[in-house]
């Protein structure tokens, strides 16, 4: 009996030893720590809107949209199907915070407007060379960039990185217009070349407006959108909407240069305006 009773209570001692002995695995497989405490789970974040810095070398390191600075990393996701990430491009990244750091996992270019629930303010971009420059201390004046004059005022920024402005040096800008129809520059940003991308980008732009006239017949021809001229050709693609196309309708329009200076458009998007309740003048 009493032996039956010893193997009883060492029994017992070990089964409360294997207890013990697994309690904080069984911790740390529900998200917690050896005491029992769970770990917090990351909070993600989320940005959309204009590039405002990235690094000068490749991708890796500190970026901005809107000024609201976040880390990229090596195994953060580059995502450039609609377009070049560079300063003054349209984006979103989201990611999660890891300390006092936003880090991302994912940065996407995107179009200028997918969907202006109010219908947007008519804007454009620029990625060519500095054809010329003002000579102010302050840089404002008019550029021209791409063969295209922009003006630059106290309230743009300027992003030289590591290098300076200077007559050939290939840059991005993006801005508004004003009522006279002119380029004003919200950013000036000289465009980094990355690590193993021995390619230089040619000339470049794209537009965001209304449509103040259009070809009569089709969709290949003369185009005007919030008051810039452009055509379309045989080549150019008109995204899954083309019968959206008619005068005071939004477009995105995206193209290049010839050679002779004429903006040509690759590819044209419409944009959806929803009927919300939008602010009046």
């Amino acid at each position: 009996m009493k032996q039956r009773n010893r193997k009883l209570t060492r029994g017992l001692i070990f089964l409360l030893t294997l207890a013990l002995l697994l309690a904080p695995l069984t911790a740390f497989a529900q998200g917690g720590d050896e005491h029992g405490g769970r770990h917090p789970q990351p909070k993600p974040w989320r940005l959309t809107g204009t590039i405002t810095a990235m690094p000068n070398d490749g991708v890796i390191g500190e970026w901005a949209i809107d000024d609201q600075p976040f880390m990229v990393e090596e195994r953060t996701r580059i995502d450039e199907g609609m377009g070049v990430l560079s300063v003054g491009a349209h984006a979103t990244a989201q990611g999660v915070v890891r300390g006092d750091q936003q880090i991302a996992t994912l940065v996407k270019a995107l179009p200028l407007c997918e969907e202006c629930p109010c219908g947007p303010e008519a804007r454009w971009r620029l990625v060519g060379e500095i054809d010329a420059m003002p000579s102010t201390e302050d840089m404002t004046g008019v550029w021209v960039i791409a063969g295209q004059e922009v003006q630059a005022t106290v309230e743009t920024t300027f992003r030289p990185g590591d290098s300076e402005f200077a007559v050939g040096v290939l840059v991005v800008s993006a801005g508004t217009f004003d009522v006279d129809g002119n380029r004003i520059a919200k950013v000036i940003g000289i465009l980094p070349q990355r690590p193993g991308h021995t390619h230089r980008p040619g000339a470049g732009w794209q537009l965001l407006g209304e449509i103040e006239s259009m070809p009569g017949e089709g969709l290949v021809g003369n185009w005007v959108v919030a008051g810039q001229s452009f055509s379309t050709t045989e080549s150019t693609s008109f995204g899954k909407h083309p019968e959206a196309f008619e005068v005071g309708a939004i477009l995105q329009a995206v193209g290049y240069f010839d050679d002779g200076g004429n903006a040509v458009a690759h590819r044209l998007n419409a944009v959806r305006v929803g009927d919300g309740d939008c602010p009046t003048d």
